[in-house]
């Protein structure tokens, strides 16, 4: 099997946005209350699970569907992201939206929940039409994940507000994706 050698930019790329998203949803949900350990296991779980349920859902079939089920999940990726934004933009306006139960849970699913399982579900489905298994892009989303940790911890944390951090990823997301196949 053939792949272009800059093949792995997508995943990187997107496991880029998935860590800033990660990230910026962990710094505004964990220090909105108290509960520290309960907080990072929920919040954890969430994220985790987001991603692994994304790219369990990878798509089977010939490759014209394929390019099609990577597009689709790139679009949907695209709009949990401009929901995250959308809600860390609201969140930074009104100084703060976890006050109580419901709007954390909406909090959590809007900030974490959409943005990595649009992400896992956009990784499962460019293995499934790259490489014939959704696995293959896992060492470059791996990457880019840890470069985004370390680009959201050393340089966005300390210099944008939350929605701007959702806007880089949202920006690294739209950057990255791949076009038809040669």
């Amino acid at each position: 099997m053939n792949v272009h050698r800059l093949a792995w930019l997508p995943p990187f790329l997107v496991g880029a946005a998935t860590a800033v998203a990660a990230e910026a949803s962990v710094g505004l949900l964990l220090y909105a209350g108290q509960g520290f350990l309960r907080a990072t296991t929920l919040l954890m779980a969430t994220l985790l699970g987001a991603l692994a349920l994304g790219l369990w859902s990878s798509p089977r079939g010939d490759s014209d569907r394929m390019i099609a089920a990577v597009r689709r999940r790139w679009l949907m990726a695209l709009v949990a992201y401009a929901g995250g934004a959308a809600t860390a933009g609201a969140w930074s306006v009104l100084g703060g939206l976890a006050s109580n139960g419901m709007s954390r849970g909406v909090g959590l699913a809007l900030l974490a929940g959409g943005p990595l399982y649009g992400s896992g579900a956009v990784l499962g489905a460019i293995g499934s039409a790259r490489w014939g298994r959704p696995s293959g892009v896992g060492a470059a989303a791996a990457a880019g994940a840890a470069v985004g940790v370390v680009l959201t911890g050393v340089v966005l944390v300390p210099s944008m507000l939350p929605v701007s951090m959702y806007v880089v990823g949202l920006t690294a997301l739209a950057g990255g994706e791949p076009g038809p196949r040669p």
